[in-house]
């Protein structure tokens, strides 16, 4: 029925549904740390933005039209499945997972409420686990995996400075945070050429204040504002992507000469222009992930391929098996075998493309999964996001550190989910070590 409706009619009822779990969520500010609001953003930006390209009359479109408007009509089975998930089962299974007494424990109004130093120390260990940790545990199996998601403690250690500003009544103090940690895109173009995780951090850490600030309109407008200046820096990093990293790939390029590839990319600075096509096959040929699912649904559909039937879900559990107990594990992170394995394009050189979970869910059990996946997902964040809340408002960071930092992990819909599991199994095991040195120190 829903694919007989105009496409223009699916883009509304996809943003309305996305804005419907959003408003909820935003308006309880004590029942969230941003979990939620950063991953529908995430998925929006991968499948509702490239598909309202399509309507543009100016916009000749990179894609099949119809084969994007398919894979779009699985995401917004999706996006109804997460709201089912996090409005309707969320709310159902509250009562039997969360404990009693904390549900009952009065919210704490003080400001402080832990240790001052773990916001600092969290940004330190994060800033060296990025920088030297782990670019030297890469290099070793397992351990790569425990290492690869410390960086994310710099996140959770500005999001826990900006929260105490708050909580002091220095709210310039939180815009200036904000604007320190707009500079991390560009760190991360300058170390690994690549854009994807510094936005993907700075969208995650504006979706945490805004959840503890609440509901207001110049929130709103400031969002508006941050996504236009997020455009504009996207089109001008596409446009000297491939002059940045012929200089970053380089082992023998210096720091210095590193520096200077992304100061000469930004010399072709350009504000987003919506009636530019150029920038308008930006978006597209990089974000557009309904093309994707559009394409395994008519491999599926023509009879070329077979439904996965689990097949891709069990490689979840495969790789949380250590390759040092396993050396011949057939899982790897990156390339993009898989995603070809279904959708029958190739992908050239070392390009690397992740089976979003829509297209995951799709091609094991079609549309069906694809609904009972995502509301088992947006279950699983609600859970996690109101747990870690919880924690937040009443002072107990380490407890809050032990909900968030795992979750973060689960915030790429457009990644493998078997690398997005094991993500969180390693975030949890390196946060309980790290929660373990903190309190010894």
């Amino acid at each position: 029925m829903l694919a007989k409706l105009d496409i223009r009619l699916l883009l509304g009822l996809w943003l309305a549904t996305g804005g419907l779990v959003a408003l909820i969520r935003w308006r309880r500010r004590t029942d969230g740390v941003g979990l939620v609001l950063t991953y529908l953003v995430m998925l929006a930006m991968n499948f509702w933005l490239p598909t309202m390209l399509y309507l543009l009359p100016w916009y000749w479109g990179v894609f099949d039209r119809v084969l994007v408007e398919i894979g779009f009509l699985e995401s917004l089975y999706a996006v109804i499945g997460f709201a089912v998930g996090t409005l309707l089962l969320w709310p159902l299974l509250r009562p039997h997972v969360l404990l009693r007494s904390e549900e009952d424990a009065p919210v704490s109004h003080e400001p402080g409420g832990s240790d001052p130093r773990l916001p600092r120390l969290l940004m330190a260990l994060g800033l060296v686990s990025y920088f030297v940790v782990t670019p030297l545990g890469a290099r070793v199996p397992t351990l790569s995996a425990l290492v690869g998601v410390l960086p994310n403690l710099l996140l959770v250690g500005i999001g826990l400075t900006c929260w105490q500003a708050w909580r002091e009544g220095k709210p310039q103090a939180v815009v200036g945070w904000l604007l320190v940690a707009a500079i991390w895109p560009l760190i991360t173009v300058g170390t690994s050429g690549f854009l994807g995780a510094g936005i993907a951090f700075f969208v995650t850490l504006l979706a945490f204040v805004f959840q503890f600030l609440g509901l207001r309109f110049r929130l709103i407008i400031l969002t508006l504002v941050f996504l236009y200046l997020g455009l504009t820096v996207y089109v001008t990093y596409m446009q000297a992507r491939t002059d940045i990293r012929s200089v970053v790939w380089s082992e023998e390029i210096s720091l210095a000469e590193r520096a200077d590839a992304v100061v000469t990319g930004a010399r072709g600075f350009e504000w987003f222009n919506p009636l530019d096509e150029d920038h308008l096959y930006w978006i597209d040929i990089r974000l557009n992930q309904g093309y994707l699912v559009g394409a395994a649904h008519y491999r599926i559909a023509a009879g070329y391929s077979r439904y996965a039937l689990g097949d891709t879900l069990w490689d979840a559990f495969v790789m949380l098996v250590p390759r040092v107990i396993w050396q011949d594990k057939p899982l790897e992170v990156g390339g993009s075998q898989r995603v070809t394995a279904y959708t029958g394009i190739p992908f050239y050189g070392s390009t690397s493309v992740g089976m979003s979970q829509v297209l995951e869910f799709y091609v094991n059990f079609g549309a069906v999964g694809v609904v009972v996946g995502f509301s088992l997902l947006g279950c699983l964040l609600a859970l996690l996001d109101e747990g870690a809340a919880r924690h937040l408002w009443r002072g107990d960071w380490y407890r809050f550190i032990l909900w968030y930092f795992p979750a973060l992990s689960l915030l790429r819909p457009d990644n493998d989910l078997f690398v997005l599991i094991a993500g969180w199994v390693a975030s949890i095991v390196a946060i309980i070590l790290v929660n373990k040195s903190a309190e010894v120190m």
